[in-house]
């Protein structure tokens, strides 16, 4: 009997949340307006805005144009930040 409660339950939770994860969008879009970029080891670069600086794995985020990304001496690859929007229920 008491394995019968358990499997009960477990289903019962399982649904409950499987529906509020159903009922809501969670959406990511690139942003033209901040990057993250690899640095070549020495610092962060001084010609770009840092917003955020890991040190440790040599990368920071950064809020500058694309192209000034592109032109900086520091930086060694870049991908865009992603922006993500509130969740919204259906």
């Amino acid at each position: 009997m008491s394995r019968h409660r358990r499997r009960t339950f477990l289903k019962l939770s399982g649904g409950v949340l499987g529906g509020i994860f159903a009922g809501t969008t969670v959406t990511a879009a690139e942003r033209t307006d901040r990057f993250i970029v690899k640095t070549n080891g020495g610092g962060v670069p001084a010609d770009l805005d840092v917003v955020h600086e890991l040190p440790g794995v040599d990368f920071a985020v950064v809020a500058d144009s694309e192209q000034a990304v592109r032109k900086s001496a520091a930086v060694t690859g870049y991908a865009a930040d992603l922006r993500f929007a509130s969740p919204t229920r259906r």
